[in-house]
C-alpha cells in the first residue's frame, strides 16, 4: 500500500498494530514500553500542544536531546504533526558543540529528558531562538515551569500541519565522516 504521507502512515499503523508493543527498552525497574496505540496518542497530544499552547509555526525547529528511550518516537511523530523540522542532537557533544549546531538552525523548542534538563535550560539561556522546554519522561522536575509529556493536555485533536514532500523534516548535523 502506497501512503501519501507520513501522517496517512502513522495513523494506518496505529490502526492496524494498535496493542502490539512498537517500542520499548528495559529498565531497572523492568520494561518501559510502547504500543502502537499509546505511540499514536502520545504523538497526537504533543503535536496538538506544539500548534495549541505553543504557537509553533509550519518550519520551525525542534530539538531532541536525549538518550534512547520509547518516549523518543513520540517526539518525532509529535513534530511531524505540527509541521515542525526535527533537529536529533547527539548526547554526547559539548555544550560548546551544541551551541555552534543551536545558532545554526535556531530553534524554538527543546524536548529534552530528565537526564539533560540542566544542558536544555544551559541552551536556552544561550540562544535565544530556544522559547520552550518540555521533558519526555515522566520524571518529577523541581521546576513547575518546565512541562512533561506526561503533565501537558490530553488534546489529541488539532488540526495536522500536511507538508509538500520537497519540506525539510530533519536537520541531522554530523561530525564530517
Amino acid at each position: 500500500m502506497k501512503y501519501e504521507n507520513v501522517l496517512t502512515l502513522l495513523e494506518e499503523i496505529t490502526i492496524h498494530n494498535g496493542e502490539k508493543v512498537s517500542l520499548g527498552i528495559k529498565t531497572k525497574w523492568g520494561w518501559n514500553e510502547f504500543t502502537y496505540k499509546g505511540l499514536g496518542l502520545l504523538s497526537r497530544r504533543l503535536g496538538a500542544y506544539l500548534i495549541d499552547e505553543l504557537q509553533v509555526q509550519r518550519g520551525d525547529r525542534l530539538v531532541i536531546l536525549s538518550e534512547s528511550k520509547p518516549e523518543y518516537g513520540a517526539c518525532v511523530f509529535g513534530s511531524v504533526l505540527a509541521g515542525m523540522t526535527t533537529v536529533p542532537l547527539d548526547n554526547k557533544l559539548t555544550i560548546f558543540e551544541m551551541h555552534s549546531i543551536l545558532s545554526d538552525c535556531e530553534p524554538t523548542v527543546i524536548l529534552c529528558s530528565s537526564s539533560y534538563i540542566e544542558k536544555a535550560k544551559e541552551l536556552k539561556n544561550k540562544i535565544s531562538s530556544i522559547k520552550h522546554i518540555i521533558l519526555m519522561d515522566s520524571s518529577v522536575y523541581e521546576d513547575i515551569n518546565i512541562p512533561s509529556l506526561y503533565s501537558i493536555p490530553e488534546n489529541y485533536q488539532a488540526k495536522w500541519r500536511r507538508r509538500p514532500l520537497s519540506a525539510t523534516a530533519f536537520i541531522i548535523y554530523t561530525s564530517g565522516t
